[in-house]
């Protein structure tokens, strides 16, 4: 019971601080220190912060973090599990960061984690998270999906099985998409006769505007829109959070690139065929 008290006055303290925190915001009063960047929570909530312009961005932060966990493990009838998750801290931290985390690096953040909070969602996540960069590597086969083309049929990336492919996943609104399609437009006019294939691939929901932004930047090659539930499911089979998102797949089916635009998705051709 002594750590549940503990814990309990540490979470209203969190609130105390939130409240306060937020009336500064509102009042212009809050001044960040440098010297309590990056602090752990441990150490945050046993610090006595009397004046208000002595809140920081990063108290804030570690009040928005604890109070979901909390929240989330109210329905734990053991509160030890409860302090453990909140010692866990430093490895929860890196719950919002891990969509910006590859594979390897998520893995490394899991093993932080006590064994008993391995059934934990936020962990879960984050482990599911991995499992899917790693089905679309480099070395594993590319998920086959279909979408639907400007003549409102149906194609396959199986479909293009025996070129080396471009999967572009874009869309006409995305700026960095369009800017990129004029890299892979030269790529494609220098390699198209020699085996090389693109599929782009939009998320578009105006058709209108997908189909303007197609004969507006030249992209002669396979298009395909996602539409309902297809788009989430597609975006979830390659773990796809942002976009453009390019992978460059062998004739066989294979990833045998990740990731790259610009210069280095050209050079990365030249290889293959000059």
């Amino acid at each position: 019971m002594e750590i549940f008290y503990e814990t309990i006055h540490h979470f209203f303290k969190l609130i105390s601080y939130l409240v306060r925190y937020n009336w500064a915001v509102v009042q212009g009063k809050v001044k960040p220190k440098d010297e309590y960047k990056g602090l752990a929570y441990e150490d945050a909530v046993i610090i006595q912060l009397d004046d208000v312009e002595e809140m920081t961005l990063t108290l804030c932060k570690e009040y928005n973090m604890q109070y979901e966990y909390i929240m989330d493990k109210m329905y734990y009838p053991d509160v030890t599990v409860l302090y453990a998750r909140l010692m866990n801290e430093k490895a929860f931290s890196s719950y919002n960061e891990y969509l910006n985390m590859d594979a390897d690096e998520i893995y490394s953040v899991l093993k932080k984690f006590d064994q008993q909070l391995a059934g934990n969602r936020y962990y879960l996540d984050m482990k599911n998270r991995a499992e899917t960069l790693t089905r679309v590597a480099p070395g594993s086969m590319a998920p086959v999906f279909t979408a639907i083309t400007l003549e409102g049929d149906t194609i396959s990336l199986a479909d293009l099985r025996g070129k080396y492919v471009i999967l572009d996943f874009w869309a006409s609104w995305c700026m960095p998409c369009r800017a990129e399609s004029v890299h892979v437009k030269e790529i494609y006019q220098k390699f198209h006769e020699k085996g090389l294939d693109v599929f782009s691939v939009s998320s578009d929901k105006d058709e209108q505007a997908w189909r303007k932004a197609i004969e507006d930047d030249g992209m002669v090659w396979n298009q395909g829109i996602l539409r309902g539930k297809n788009k989430k499911h597609v975006y979830e089979l390659y773990g796809i959070v942002g976009i453009p998102a390019i992978w460059v797949i062998d004739p066989d089916g294979k990833i045998i690139a990740k990731g790259l635009r610009g210069e280095k998705l050209k050079d990365f051709c030249s290889q293959l065929f000059d």
